[in-house]
């Protein structure tokens, strides 16, 4: 069901005003999803699997612990220098 946009008198769109940003700590975001693709990994290793399959997934999982810790490095960047 789709919503129509409220109207003025005059039929025109009333837009309303963009929430404001929400405040999140995005160190741990970043540490929480690099640490659940470190547990993924061990798994994935763990399990033994020396089929071609498990091998995509262990460099997936190894991809997203990397990919992790380049963003938890430019977020420490973020937070010693906001401006940028």
């Amino acid at each position: 069901m789709i919503r129509e946009q409220p109207r003025d008198r005059q039929g025109r769109r009333v837009f309303r005003p963009e929430p404001a940003p929400v405040r999140v700590s995005t160190t741990r975001i970043l540490l929480a999803g690099t640490l659940l693709w470190a547990v993924a990994l061990v798994l994935t290793v763990g399990t033994g699997g020396d089929t071609p399959e498990s091998a995509v997934v262990a460099r997936t999982c190894v991809m997203g612990v990397v990919i992790g810790l380049a963003g938890l490095a430019w977020a420490r960047t973020r937070r010693a220098d906001p401006s940028r």
